[in-house]
């Protein structure tokens, strides 16, 4: 009988069968996503997820996925966690760019923007999302309070006399007792006070 000439491939090991299988369902996912069947696509970019948090691709693409379907605060974590496991993916620095400026947070963007740059990110998709994103907010210190002229004294149109004898007034009738019927007291008010400019 003749001898087959086939090589026999060595077993995988348990991580590799695990890395080939991961990769099998990232391709199914790709595809899912890129048919627009979005609901299948979560659902396995999550399956990758729950079997390895760091899988920086299924990050990405479903990071991707939510900006796609209007959700793009909830897509935030997942570009930083796709950008913690591979920092020089330029095309998740892009998308993450887009979506914090969707969201308002161009100062965040920019600073986002001056991390990529230090990591040497500068595709010409980077530049371009660099150009439409809104100018960052700039935050200034309130200017100093300018320093106050020294005033002559305040003359107010009322003694502290008056003021006193106002006071001593309405003392006088809370103190006084229930049982007899309170008399009406006038009490000079005093003026309004007049300010010097």
């Amino acid at each position: 009988m003749p001898k087959s000439t086939r090589a026999v491939s060595p077993s995988l090991t348990d991580a590799q069968q695990r890395q080939q299988d991961i990769a099998l369902v990232l391709q199914a996912a790709v595809a899912q996503h890129k048919a627009g069947e979005y609901g299948d696509a979560q659902a396995l970019y999550e399956v990758i997820l729950n079997a390895a948090p760091q899988q920086a691709d299924a990050r990405f693409g479903l990071a991707m996925l939510m900006v796609q379907t209007g959700k793009p605060a909830e897509a935030l974590p997942h570009f930083e966690a796709a950008l913690d496991a591979n920092p020089d993916h330029a095309d998740c620095w892009v998308h993450y760019l887009n979506a914090l400026d969707q969201l308002g947070h161009s100062s965040a963007a920019w600073i986002a923007a001056g991390i990529a740059q230090k990591r040497g990110i500068d595709s010409e998709a980077f530049v371009q999302q660099l150009a439409k994103l809104a100018p960052p907010v700039q935050f200034t210190a309130a200017p100093a309070p300018k320093p106050r002229a020294r005033r002559a004294p305040r003359k107010t149109a009322a003694p502290a006399a008056d003021v006193i004898e106002t006071v001593a007034a309405v003392a006088d009738d809370a103190a006084a007792p229930a049982a007899k019927p309170r008399a009406r007291r006038t009490v000079r008010k005093a003026a309004p006070v007049a300010l010097e400019a």
